[in-house]
């Protein structure tokens, strides 16, 4: 039902209410839910009281586009796509707080986030998938986690407790390969200085 989302308990196969302005999505421990019309706007619900906890996006007639809303695995966050925008917002879920705005280069068809609840991965129309990282700054933790991707640590860096890539860094067991072992990527690089030099040393030292 396009105005209502509707409970049931599958194990008496019982009917138990319906919550108006639900579109099923809820949160893994079904405590919460949202609704995030194709109109626009975004409400996270409580569902044992089925009502507005909080407005995570106002109502601002921007047209009608797909839009897609989820809960992360561990309910901390929820993140909504606009297909208009062609943005991922992502929300704190404690307190509402946009935390995250990122723009897609093509339209989203799918989008999960790994049980750790801290990466998202996209999928795209134009068949890419693209992995992002809830980077919270109110988040124990997040910036020794950011340390430890691949994409943060540079080639060459000194092997310890967080390795990086040309250092023995494994994923799933195989060795994480460096980009700067690809033409393409060090050819961008040459075409990069031609346009914007390095820094001189003397510039360096200042």
């Amino acid at each position: 039902d396009v105005d209502k989302g509707n409970l049931i308990d599958i194990a008496q196969e019982k009917y138990l209410k319906s919550i108006p302005a639900w579109d099923g999505t809820c949160s893994k421990d079904g405590r919460y839910g949202l609704y995030a019309p194709c109109t626009g706007g975004m409400d996270m619900l409580d569902l044992r009281t089925g009502k507005v906890c909080k407005t995570l996006l106002p109502k601002i007639a921007e047209g009608i586009f797909d839009v897609m809303a989820i809960f992360n695995e561990t309910n901390e966050y929820v993140l909504y796509y606009h297909s208009g925008r062609k943005t991922i917002r992502a929300f704190r879920r404690k307190d509402g707080k946009m935390i995250a705005n990122f723009r897609v280069q093509a339209d989203l068809k799918g989008m999960m986030t790994t049980t750790d609840g801290r990466s998202v991965v996209l999928g795209m129309e134009d068949g890419s998938m693209t992995t992002l990282t809830i980077a919270d700054p109110e988040k124990a933790g997040t910036i020794d986690y950011l340390k430890t991707l691949p994409s943060r640590n540079p080639p060459g860096c000194p092997s310890g407790p967080i390795p990086g890539i040309g250092s023995g860094y494994k994923q799933n067991g195989v060795d994480y390969p460096s980009p700067y072992n690809y033409a393409i990527y060090t050819d961008f690089l040459k075409d990069l200085e031609l346009c914007i030099p390095p820094a001189s040393e003397d510039s360096k030292e200042d």
